[in-house]
């Protein structure tokens, strides 16, 4: 399901993050690191804060100082 919003939404952050989320949850860390790492290679200058804060709502705090950094 949240696959489907990821490609639905290509420029809306909050649904990778959320799935990087979910692959953390499952125990599959590496999955999520490649996730995250992906989601911030992908930033642009009109989604940072909107990045940002979807990290920092997942207590994800080092990415949110990297999407901010790029």
């Amino acid at each position: 399901m949240i696959k489907k919003q990821v490609k639905k939404n290509p420029g809306n952050p909050v649904y990778p993050i959320d799935l990087g989320n979910l692959f953390h949850l499952a125990e599959d860390s590496n999955k999520a690191i490649v996730q995250y790492e992906n989601v911030i290679k992908q930033i642009n200058a009109n989604n940072i804060s909107e990045t940002a804060n979807a990290f920092l709502s997942k207590r994800l705090t080092d990415y949110a100082v990297k999407t901010y950094l790029k």
